[in-house]
């Protein structure tokens, strides 16, 4: 994470030109600019279980392995 406070996506439809912006959370960017966070994950829409997101870790830190 290098600590930028926004970041913006585009789109593209036959419809036109679409974005979206997503603002984090001032904390965590201040923690970033820091140096404060070194290999996290931030995970937006988290399982609602700590078993459910135990195993949501585990399956994303084996294929980050390999």
């Amino acid at each position: 994470m290098n600590g930028k406070g926004s970041s913006t996506s585009f789109f593209p439809f036959p419809i036109g030109l679409v974005w979206e912006r997503e603002k984090y959370d001032k904390q965590l960017v201040d923690m970033a600019k820091a140096g404060e966070l070194i290999g996290c994950v931030v995970i937006e829409n988290a399982p609602e279980s700590m078993e459910e997101l135990r195993r949501f870790a585990s399956d994303n830190l084996k294929k980050s392995l390999n």
